[in-house]
């Protein structure tokens, strides 16, 4: 088989993975936009990556829960409140 046709039957395997691999993801009901598949070129698999419109919320919310914990945390140990500190 020539090099030109292995080629070409790689790309063609990557794709048919590529498209398996987003109607997967775009099952889930997020909205997705700016679906890319990439690799390094270092015969590495290729890798796809999506934004998510939900996503920036999601992690925000998540982030302030957790923050919110550690800032509770804080309050309620036994070295007392935090000070506060003032720079004017």
């Amino acid at each position: 088989m020539k090099a030109m046709q292995e080629i070409e039957m790689l790309a063609i395997e990557i794709a048919d993975a590529d498209i398996t691999s987003f109607q997967t993801l775009f099952e889930n009901g997020v909205r997705y936009y700016n679906p890319t598949l990439y690799t390094t070129g270092e015969g590495h698999a290729p890798i796809i990556s999506v934004w998510s419109w939900e996503a920036p919320e999601t992690e925000s919310s998540r982030q302030g829960d957790e923050v919110a914990h550690r800032d509770r945390r804080l309050r309620n140990s036994s070295n007392g409140p935090m000070p506060f500190i003032s720079i004017d």
